[in-house]
């Protein structure tokens, strides 16, 4: 006994009008997923940096309040710890009453790997830690 095909049933091969549409749909979602994916690479570095200044200021704010740094050594030590990122910071250290105060601060489009559309222009990363001076 021979069997027959329902009228519709597919033989799992695609029909004339559905060839391309994979090619189609992936060329519409991949710029969404390399963008999405672009963000999260750069959001990530930002986040690393910004760990970075603060724990580099913290170091520093630390040598300056035990008495082991001046603030003039503590400057290049700071200094010396970014170079590894490319980027101008700007290291303030600042001693007023009992407490020592270190600043670092970079342009956001000087931080960024990529600056797509000026998104980061006008815009400062700031890492600050404030340690009271021992005597």
């Amino acid at each position: 006994m021979l069997s027959r095909k329902r009228a519709g049933a597919t033989d799992g091969f695609p029909r004339l009008g559905e060839r391309g549409s994979g090619t189609v749909e992936f060329a519409l979602v991949t710029p969404f997923l390399v963008l999405m994916f672009t963000g999260i690479i750069q959001f990530g570095a930002m986040f690393f940096l910004q760990n970075h200044m603060t724990l580099v200021a913290r170091n520093t704010v630390r040598n300056v309040a035990v008495g082991e740094m001046s603030t003039k050594s503590a400057k290049t030590f700071a200094e010396g710890k970014l170079l590894n990122w490319p980027g101008t910071f700007t290291v303030g250290i600042t001693e007023s009453g009992g407490d020592v105060s270190v600043a670092i601060t970079i342009p956001m489009e000087n931080a960024a790997i990529i600056d797509f559309l000026g998104l980061f222009k006008g815009k400062t990363l700031r890492a600050s830690v404030v340690m009271r001076k021992e005597t």
